[in-house]
C-alpha cells in the first residue's frame, strides 16, 4: 500500500517577524540508520539576512528577510515555530544537496534575522521531507519529523517517520528515531509535539500495514 508524504509549495525560504520575541511569518518567493546522517554546518549556499534600516514600530513593518537554498537549488520550506525562551526562529523543509539527494533542511535564525546554524538529515535512501518541526518547552531543543525512504526492496523505497532532536543552540543532532509498522509498507508522519514539561515528543502521521491505512501516532523520551 502506497503511502505519500504531505505536499509542500516548491520555494526559496523567505521568513518575515512581526514581533521579535513571539511572532513569524513565512514569506515564500519561486524557486528553489539505519539512522541515517546527520549534518550541521556553519555557511549555507544563497543565505541571506537583511537587518531592517528602519526603527519603525508600526504593525506589519518589515523587520528583516532572510533566504536559504540547497547547495542544489532545490529548497521548499513546510514549518516555522518559534522559542519564547531566547526569542529564536527555526524553520525546516526538503533541501537539495550536490549528488542529488533530497534531505530535511532546518535552519534557525536570532530574532533579527541572523542564521545561527543550518542542518540536515539525510535517511539511508536519500529521499527525504520534513514536514513539521517543534521546539521544546524551554526552547532547548528543536524536533523534526517528516518522511524518509528506507532501504529498498527490490525497486523500491518504502518511506518511514524519521524524527531528529536538535540541539536548539548548535544545530548538533542529539537522536534520530525511525518508524514504520512495516518493512514492506509505508510511513509518513506529518505532525509533531512536545509535552508541556518537555520531557516526552509525540509523533502522528499515516502508515499501512496489512490490513490497511491507519494513524500511527508515537511517544519518544524527549
Amino acid at each position: 500500500m502506497k503511502v505519500t508524504h504531505r505536499p509542500a509549495a516548491r520555494i526559496a525560504l523567505a521568513i518575515a517577524v512581526l514581533a521579535p520575541a513571539v511572532a513569524a511569518t513565512v514569506a515564500a518567493a519561486s524557486a528553489g540508520a539505519s539512522q541515517g546522517r546527520n549534518t550541521s554546518h556553519a555557511a549555507a549556499a544563497g543565505l541571506r539576512a537583511e537587518p531592517a534600516a528602519s526603527t519603525a514600530t508600526a504593525a506589519g513593518t518589515r523587520l528583516w528577510v532572510a533566504l536559504y537554498r540547497g547547495s542544489n537549488g532545490a529548497s521548499e520550506a513546510t514549518s516555522i515555530a518559534t522559542s519564547s525562551h531566547r526569542s529564536e526562529v527555526f524553520v525546516t523543509g526538503l533541501s537539495g544537496d550536490t549528488s542529488g539527494h533530497q534531505a530535511y533542511g532546518t535552519v534557525a535564525y536570532s530574532a533579527r534575522g541572523v542564521r545561527r546554524w543550518a542542518a540536515s538529515y539525510n535517511g539511508p535512501a536519500g529521499e527525504n521531507f520534513a514536514n513539521e518541526l517543534a521546539v521544546s518547552p524551554d526552547g532547548s531543543k528543536v524536533f523534526v519529523t517528516g518522511a524518509s525512504a528506507g532501504k529498498p526492496i527490490g525497486n523500491v523505497s518504502q518511506y518511514e517517520y524519521a524524527t531528529v532532536a536538535y540541539d536548539s543552540s548548535t544545530g548538533a543532532s542529539r537522536w534520530v528515531r525511525r518508524f514504520t509498522l512495516l518493512s514492506t509498507s509505508g510511513a509518513s508522519a506529518t505532525a509533531v509535539a512536545v509535552s508541556p514539561g518537555g520531557s516526552k515528543v509525540f509523533v502522528t502521521g499515516n502508515a499501512a500495514n496489512a490490513a490497511g491505512l491507519f494513524y500511527a501516532t508515537v511517544a519518544y523520551r524527549a
